[in-house]
Parts: structure tokens; sequence; C-alpha cells
């Protein structure tokens, strides 16, 4: 799972504080990120000073997920810089902090063999890679649905589903159950549907709801259906 923590301190302590509710609880996790804050100020950055608020949550959360920080427990003495400014005054020298990191917990952790930075001069920022040794079948895990918010921010959308609460709330229940499938269908086909994340999972559900409807009815409500699908 990739992470982007906010750069301005307060969106990234909101986003920190929100963080263990958006990664999903697993036995096996790889988070991996640009985190935007610095674990151990001395080590992690150049100025020694109190681990800070954003920090300590970070912390917090690695420690009740059992992640670990892949490149600091390699590499226990380095620096290990990812960030370097290019702000410089003839009082200071330019910082330099790591900001990115490659959390592992499980069996992603006991897999790795190893983590560097790649040296990158046309960058203020250096890449960091692990290598992880897999099993030669890998079962895949359930899925994880997760809404895209920024359909939160479309008006259309908004009105969209403000009017078919509405409808629903007034509707009765339907008398069978290829009614409601058609509905299903009619929603998910709508243009303002079209294209979003949760579209096609649930077109491979109302494809096994078509089938099953037509197998026990039949007639112009399974035609409807399967134009309803063939909008997608």
């Amino acid at each position: 799972m990739t992470i982007y923590a906010p750069s301005d301190p307060r969106e990234r302590r909101s986003f920190l504080e929100e963080l263990p509710a958006v990664v999903p609880v697993a036995d096996n996790l790889i988070l991996v990120g640009d985190f935007n804050t610095v674990l151990t100020p001395g080590l992690d950055s150049q100025e020694v000073a109190p681990r800070k608020t954003d920090a300590t949550l970070l912390a917090n959360f690695m420690a009740v997920r059992s992640l670990v920080d892949t490149f600091r427990t390699m590499h226990l003495g380095e620096p290990g810089y990812t960030w370097f400014s290019s702000h410089t005054t003839a009082d200071h020298q330019s910082p330099k902090r790591r900001l990115d990191l490659i959390l592992a917990a499980g069996a992603a952790w006991d897999a790795l063999t190893e983590v560097e930075q790649v040296i990158e001069s046309m960058s203020d920022y250096r890449p960091v890679t692990a290598s992880f040794r897999l099993a030669d079948q890998l079962l895949r895990g359930p899925g994880t649905y997760r809404l895209n918010t920024e359909m939160l921010k479309d008006p259309n959308i908004l009105q969209w589903v403000e009017e078919h609460w509405n409808s629903w709330r007034g509707a009765g229940w339907s008398e069978v159950a290829g009614h409601w499938l058609l509905t299903g269908c009619k929603a998910l086909a709508s243009r303002e549907w079209r294209g979003t994340g949760c579209v096609s999972a649930a077109r491979r559900w109302l494809l096994a709801g078509g089938e099953a409807l037509a197998t026990v009815s039949g007639g112009a409500l399974v035609t409807c259906d399967w134009r309803g699908v063939g909008l997608w």
C-alpha cells in the first residue's frame, strides 16, 4: 500500500490520526511512501530534537501493527537521508531528512532480503528500493473496498445520491426480485457512475444475478437487464 502524507504539519497530523482506519488490518503488509516526518531526530535528520507529534502518531501506529522500518533495521547507523533541501544560507547548511519509508510486517518482513537507496543526482529525493524473496505460488487474499472520496466533491454525484436516497425512502418493497435487480442495473449504468471504481465489481455481481434471473423467470425483464449492463 502506498502512502503520501501532506507536507503541511496540521494536515499531516490529521492524516496520521486517520491512517489506522484506512490501512486494512492484515498479518502481512507492506506500507511504502513519503511520510514527511522524521521518526528519529538526530539520525534521520541533522537536528537533535524531541520527536514531533506526527512522528509519535506514526511510531505508535507502527507498534500497534507490528510494522518494521526496514531501512533503519538493516542500516542501523546510516542516516539514510532521502530528501535534500536546495535552500542554503551562510549560517546553516541545507537540511537533510529521511522522510521516505518502507514498512513491513509479518511474512513480508520475513521475506525482505535487502533495502537500499538509489542515488539520483537530478532530484532532491533519493528513491528507496527493497527486495523480497517471495514464494513460488502466492495466494491472493480478499480485497478491501475503498470509496473514491474525490467523488464526494462532485455536485452532480451528491445531487444524484440525495435524489436516489429520497426516492428510495419513499418507495415500497419490490414484489418481484427481478424489479429490484433491474433498478440496480439502471442505477449503475447511469452516466454519473460510469468509470467509477465500484462499477466493475458491481457489474460482475449483477451479471451473476442476471444469469440467475434468466434461469428463474426469463422474458422482457431479463432483456432490459442485459441492455442496462451493455451500457458499461
